[in-house]
């Protein structure tokens, strides 16, 4: 069957040569030759005729488009102004064509000027303090909200993670923290099933944390069937085991250097990812952690000239990112009007970085009072 196909191809490609059309290429290799196409080229193809949008629309193409290519995370980026809340823009970066699009404001779900937030390519708000708000991932152009029941407690900027079963299209959000750091629920885990519709309250978060518990402070991250929680600026590590519900005792990951990090689940592997000063010099280096013992080896540092668009001419040149990851994408973002909130990938794999500068922003760009990042991926499913 498939020196078949390979046969159907050539003769398909000869006949092209020989001055063929390609309504004359059987239905095999219009598959084909489109499923090597990036999402939004197929999107314009679609366009192009009710046969072709018959083919990229169906089932059976975009299971094959799926299966063929593993898709490069798109980034999002959602800025926020909060004395004109009309003003707030939200943009779209496309790898494969390296051209960032326009989102219209629908994109942003309901939330206050504070709350608005992502984790593992999920958007979310809290609410009355109590209720949390999502925004589905794997959506272009978000319009399905989700609401949960209200919390046990009310929280405030809290860590957020979640949890998602691709079968069922059920999940899990792990809440953490966000609480007064004056009231006994500074440490509070509670865990959303939305099979169930509730929410169950768990082992709170490490003592090391008090004080520190919101999401001001601490990144997160799920990896194999843990839920880490990072301080950014003392390195204190600790994992949950979603099926035991136990924590891990505190870890400090700190490397030698390092101002502050995040830490991220990047090509299945779990990274620290931050700036620090090395030989007297500000860089931002990545380093691959043991998801059990927390050892962490480097495998990468920005390069001199991309890390540069960051530095501010200014005399404070306090460097203020953070950065987002999925697949093998992490994009490092700043938060600075003055360079045009610039942005870098890195693409890691086999524990290689390759990293490059994304252009820059349209010179129409807003002044923010508040930056949220998203990595996730971009499929045809968003779109048919």
């Amino acid at each position: 069957m498939e020196l078949a196909a390979k046969s159907q191809l050539v003769d398909g490609e000869q006949n092209l040569c020989e001055g063929g059309s390609w309504e004359s290429l059987c239905e095999h290799l219009h598959y084909h030759v489109l499923s090597h196409l990036p999402v939004l080229n197929l999107v314009r193809a679609s366009l192009v005729s009710k046969h072709w949008r018959s083919i990229v629309a169906s089932p059976s193409f975009i299971h094959l488009h799926s299966k063929g290519c593993t898709p490069r995370p798109w980034f999002f980026l959602y800025g926020i102004n909060f004395l004109v809340p009309a003003k707030s823009q939200a943009f779209a970066y496309d790898p494969y064509t390296r051209k960032w699009h326009c989102l219209p404001l629908k994109s942003f779900p309901e939330h206050d000027q504070t709350s608005l937030a992502v984790s593992s390519g999920f958007l979310y708000a809290i609410t009355a303090s109590t209720h949390l708000q999502i925004c589905h991932k794997h959506d272009l152009f978000p319009e399905f909200l989700s609401l949960t029941p209200p919390m046990n407690c009310s929280r405030r900027n809290p860590i957020v993670n979640f949890v998602e079963d691709s079968i069922s299209d059920s999940y899990k959000v792990i809440v953490c923290g966000g609480v007064s750091v004056f009231e006994d629920e500074d440490l509070a885990v509670e865990i959303f099933d939305s099979d169930a519709g509730s929410w169950e309250v768990c082992a709170g978060l490490p003592g090391e944390f008090r004080g520190s518990s919101s999401a001001h402070w601490t990144t997160s991250v799920i990896c194999k069937g843990r839920f880490f929680v990072h301080e950014m600026y003392s390195g204190s590590t600790a994992a949950l085991d979603l099926h035991l519900k136990t924590w891990t005792p505190v870890h400090v990951l700190r490397p030698l250097g390092v101002r502050y990090s995040y830490l991220v689940s990047c090509a299945g592997n779990l990274l620290l990812a931050g700036t620090c000063s090395i030989q007297n010099r500000g860089t931002f280096a990545l380093w691959k952690v043991d998801e059990v013992t927390l050892d962490c080896s480097e495998i990468g540092q920005m390069p001199d000239d991309l890390y540069s668009v960051f530095e501010s001419e200014e005399e404070d040149k306090t460097v203020n990112l953070k950065c987002v990851a999925a697949g093998e994408m992490l994009y490092v973002f700043s938060l600075a009007k003055h360079n045009g909130y610039a942005v870098v990938s890195c693409q890691v794999s086999d524990d290689k970085c390759c990293w490059m500068q994304v252009p820059t922003l349209a010179r129409s760009v807003n002044r923010f009072d508040n930056l949220v990042g998203l990595c996730a991926p971009v499929t045809l499913k968003n779109f048919f």
